[in-house]
């Protein structure tokens, strides 16, 4: 009997355990095995939308991510920052957040939502490469879509509808890796002025009290009132 070895080039339907684990004889569960990971090298990643991607989505979209953040900076006194909307910072945080939850153990040890949003840090960094080299006219849209197929896992047709995308806006895709570099290196200037007293927690309510104004302003506002407590921070913002 000849064998060959199984390769996931894409995500296993959630259940995938539970249906071999239902299946009598080891023959049985192999073949079985083999039909669901060739229907898997045939889907598409962005038709893997079960448990892990609804989560991963929800921290992106929901909470921690956009409607958390802008619901907070709407009720900011300020007209300016109540209705100032950062690409860069809101795209940024909505990245961070899907990180957070993996950071904070909200997947378990479960390995499957871990590995997804390991495949979506590369479409962001895809995307990253894609934009400037697309709109600087250094790539043509062919080349764009050959490598963003090749490096994110997109099938070619909709590799071809992700950078008519990028063409159409260049410039926002890099503002979600852009903006979690800097959230990420504010972090790590709150982390060296607040030693042990610092958190994530505290550091994300100071983040999210100065409106969804441009990390450029927010950073230096917030290094600034760390001598005052967190409290009177989120009170002046409405929060």
């Amino acid at each position: 009997m000849t064998t060959r070895p199984i390769t996931f080039g894409a995500f296993v339907p959630q259940g995938w355990k539970t249906e071999l684990a239902g299946i009598e004889g080891a023959g049985a569960q192999w073949a079985k095995a083999v039909e669901v990971a060739e229907a898997a090298e045939r889907l598409d990643m962005n038709q893997d939308f079960d448990r892990d991607r609804i989560l991963s989505t929800a921290a992106h979209e929901v909470i921690p991510g956009h409607f958390m953040q802008l619901s907070i900076a709407r009720r900011h006194p300020d007209f300016i920052r109540r209705i100032q909307f950062s690409g860069t910072f809101a795209e940024g945080w909505a990245f961070y957040g899907e990180e957070m939850f993996v950071r904070v153990g909200l997947f378990g040890s479960d390995l499957d939502p871990r590995l997804m949003v390991a495949r979506w840090e590369r479409v962001r960094g895809a995307r990253a490469m894609v934009d400037p080299k697309l709109a600087s006219g250094e790539w043509t849209y062919d080349q764009a879509v050959d490598f963003f197929a090749r490096e994110s896992g997109f099938t070619p047709e909709a590799a071809h509808a992700a950078v008519a995308g990028i063409a159409t806006n260049p410039g926002y895709v890099i503002a979600y890796t852009v903006g979690r570099w800097q959230i990420q290196q504010l972090l790590s200037a709150y982390i060296k002025k607040t030693a042990e007293k610092g958190s994530l927690r505290d550091f994300h309510d100071r983040l999210l009290s100065y409106g969804c104004t441009p990390l450029a302003v927010v950073g230096p506002e917030l290094l600034a009132d760390l001598d005052k407590p967190v409290s009177a921070v989120r009170a002046a913002a409405n929060y």
